[in-house]
C-alpha cells in the first residue's frame, strides 16, 4: 500500500514537541517497518521540524518520499529570513561591564595583598601608565557608544512612528469590521492557505500510484482537493462545544470555520474515541458510520526514558533507589525550563519535594482555573508543603497569572515549560499523583497511561471520553471538572489512598498495554484498506 501523509502546519509548529506529532512519528515509523510505501507532503518551512521528529524516533528519511512546496510569497520569504536572522538577545553592555569590574577587582586584590612598599609603588606607577595609554581608546569607546545610543534612539522613534501608523491602520479596520477583527491573523491565514493550495496542486501533478492520502488534522479544507481516496483524522472540535472559552484566542473563528469545512467536504474519517464519532461526525455532521474508523490512543510508555537496562539493573542492589535518584537529577536539570521565580528556584532543593502533576498545554478547555482553585484549597487547608507542577505556561493567560500572584501561589505552582521527553518522564515518575481536569478531549487522555507506566495513579475529569474507557468500575477516580471543591476533595482522597488507587487502576492499564505499537499500526492499515475498498 502506498500512503500519502499531508502536513499543512504553519512555520511555528515544532512537531517533536506536540503529543500528536509524536503519534504521527510512531505511525510513519510503524508503516515503514510494515513494508508500506510512505510519501510525506509539506511546505518547505516544516522540513527542519520533520527532520528533528524523525531523528527523535529514528526514522530513516531515505525510506520516505517527499513532495515539498518550496514556492512561497515573496513577502513571506522576507519575513522568514528576518526570523532566521534573529539571535538570542545578549546584554553585551552588561557582559562587558561585568568583565571590566572583575578585572578591576583582580587588580585591586593584588594591590591589597602586596606587602612590599617598593613593589606597591611600582605597581601603582604601572597602573597609572597603563591608564594613560588606554585613555585615548576609552575616549573613542565613549564616543562610539554615544553614537550607538543616538542611532538606537532614532531607530526607536522610527519604530514607534511605524507602530503608531500600523495601530491607526488597525483601529480603522476594527472600526469598520468590529473590535474582534484581527487583520494580521487574517493575513497570516491567507498566506498559509495560499501555500497549502499550492501544495495540493503540486500533489495532484506529482503523486501517482498513491492508494490513500491521510491528514492528521482537520485544519486544512484544501486537503479535500487532493485527487483520489482520502482519510481525515478528527481528534476533536472543542471550539464548537466550548466557544466562550476560546473567544479571546486570535484567529479561532477562522480556524473553526476551516475545521467545519474540512469535515463537511470530507468522506472518510478516523477518530480516537466513539464519543467523537457518534456525537460529532454522525449526529452533528451526518457522516456515514461505515466511513468512520475508531482507533484509540496507544500507551505512551514513559518508563523507557527513566528505567535502566536489565543487565545494568542486575548489578545494582536497589534499582528503585537508582531510578529515583536519576529522576530527581533530571528534575533538577529541568528547572531551567521553569518560567517564573528564577531567583527562588535556583537554590531550591528538588530532591525531596512532593508535588501533584498535570502535563498539558495551556488551552482554554484544559480547565486550569478550577485546578488552581482546587490546589489552593488543598495547599492552605490540608497539605501545606505539597506543590503543583505543570508543563503549561500559566502566565500566558492573564486570568491564571493574576490568580497565582493574588493568592501568592507563585512559589508553589511551578511551570516546567518545553521539557524533553526524559525530563517529562522524570516529572511523572516522582509525582505523588497525576491530575487531569480537562473539560474535553479527542480521546482517552494521554496522562493516565503516562503516569501509570511509571506507577503513578491518576484522578480525572468525569467526561464522556474518559467514561468510555474507565467505565463505572473506576468512577471513584473521577470528579466533576466544573466543581473546584470536588476536585480538591478528590486530590486529598488520591493523596491519602495512593497505593490503593494504583492497584485499582492497574488492571485497566494492563488491558490498555495489550494494544502495542503493532496493534496500533495494523488498525491503521485495516482502516486505510477499508476506505480504499480493498481490506487487507
Amino acid at each position: 500500500m502506498r500512503v500519502g501523509i499531508f502536513l499543512g502546519y504553519g512555520p511555528q509548529t515544532i512537531l517533536n514537541k506536540e503529543g500528536l506529532g509524536r503519534y504521527l512519528a510512531t505511525l510513519i515509523k510503524g508503516l515503514v517497518e510494515k513494508g508500506q510505501k510512505i510519501t510525506v507532503a509539506m511546505p518547505k518551512w516544516l522540513i527542519e521540524s520533520f527532520e528533528l521528529l524523525s531523528e527523535d524516533f529514528q526514522i530513516d528519511l531515505k525510506s520516505i518520499d517527499f513532495i515539498i512546496e518550496y514556492n512561497t510569497p515573496v513577502i513571506w520569504q522576507i519575513y522568514m529570513r528576518r526570523l532566521e536572522k534573529r539571535k538570542p538577545q545578549r546584554n553585551l553592555k552588561r557582559k562587558l561591564l561585568m568583565s571590566s569590574l572583575s578585572f578591576g577587582e583582580f587588580c585591586f586584590g593584588i594591590l591589597l595583598s602586596t606587602t612590599n612598599f617598593f613593589v606597591l609603588c611600582l605597581l601603582g606607577l604601572l597602573a597609572f601608565g597603563v591608564g594613560i595609554i588606554l585613555l585615548p581608546f576609552l575616549l573613542v569607546a565613549i564616543l562610539a557608544y554615544g553614537v550607538y545610543i543616538l542611532i538606537s534612539l532614532i531607530k526607536r522613534k522610527e519604530k514607534i512612528r511605524i507602530g503608531s501608523i500600523l495601530n491607526k491602520f488597525d483601529d480603522i479596520i476594527k472600526s469598520v469590521k468590529g473590535k474582534e477583527y484581527n487583520f494580521y491573523s487574517k493575513v497570516f491565514h491567507k498566506v498559509l492557505e495560499n501555500v497549502q493550495d499550492r501544495l495540493v496542486r503540486r500533489i495532484n501533478k506529482k503523486s501517482r500510484g498513491i492508494d490513500i492520502w491521510y491528514s492528521p488534522g482537520i485544519f486544512w479544507p484544501c486537503f479535500n482537493g487532493i485527487k483520489g481516496v482520502k482519510a481525515i483524522n478528527v481528534p476533536d472540535l472543542v471550539i464548537m462545544d466550548y466557544p466562550m472559552h476560546w473567544y479571546k484566542q486570535s484567529g479561532m473563528i477562522d480556524t473553526s470555520i476551516q475545521c467545519q469545512r474540512t469535515i463537511i467536504e470530507g468522506m472518510n474519517f478516523i477518530t480516537y474515541c466513539n464519543y467523537v464519532k457518534d456525537e460529532l461526525l454522525i449526529k452533528r455532521y451526518a457522516k456515514d458510520e461505515d466511513n468512520i474508523s475508531v482507533i484509540p490512543h496507544m500507551v505512551n510508555d514513559m518508563a523507557q526514558y527513566v528505567e535502566i537496562d536489565a543487565q545494568v539493573a542486575a548489578k545494582i542492589a536497589s534499582t528503585d533507589i537508582f531510578t529515583k535518584a536519576f529522576c530527581r537529577t533530571m528534575i533538577e536539570q529541568a528547572k531551567v525550563n521553569i518560567l517564573q521565580m528564577q531567583d527562588y528556584i535556583k537554590d531550591f532543593n528538588f530532591q525531596n519535594v512532593r508535588y501533584i502533576f498535570y502535563s498539558s498545554q495551556a488551552r482554554p478547555h484544559k480547565n486550569l482555573m478550577n485546578l488552581l482553585k482546587a490546589y489552593q484549597y488543598v495547599l492552605r487547608k490540608k497539605y501545606g508543603e505539597i506543590k503543583l507542577f505543570v508543563t503549561s505556561d500559566l502566565y500566558r493567560d492573564k486570568e491564571t497569572q493574576d490568580y497565582i500572584i493574588e493568592n501568592k501561589l507563585q512559589y508553589d505552582v511551578l511551570c516546567f515549560y518545553n521539557v524533553s521527553a526524559q525530563q517529562l518522564a522524570a516529572l511523572y515518575h516522582e509525582a505523588e499523583l497525576v491530575i487531569n481536569p480537562t473539560l474535553y478531549e479527542g480521546g482517552f487522555p494521554f496522562t493516565f497511561a503516562e503516569g501509570m507506566s511509571v506507577k503513578v495513579p491518576s484522578i480525572m475529569s468525569d467526561i464522556p471520553q474518559v467514561r468510555e474507557v474507565m467505565g463505572e468500575g473506576l468512577a471513584e477516580c473521577l470528579f466533576n471538572p466544573f466543581d473546584y471543591m470536588e476536585i480538591a476533595d478528590k486530590i486529598i482522597w488520591g493523596l491519602e489512598n495512593k497505593e490503593a488507587l494504583y492497584e485499582m487502576q492497574l488492571p485497566l492499564f494492563q488491558k490498555l498495554c495489550e494494544r502495542n505499537v503493532d496493534c496500533y499500526i495494523e488498525e491503521y492499515i485495516d482502516a486505510f484498506g477499508k476506505f480504499i475498498g480493498d481490506p487487507l
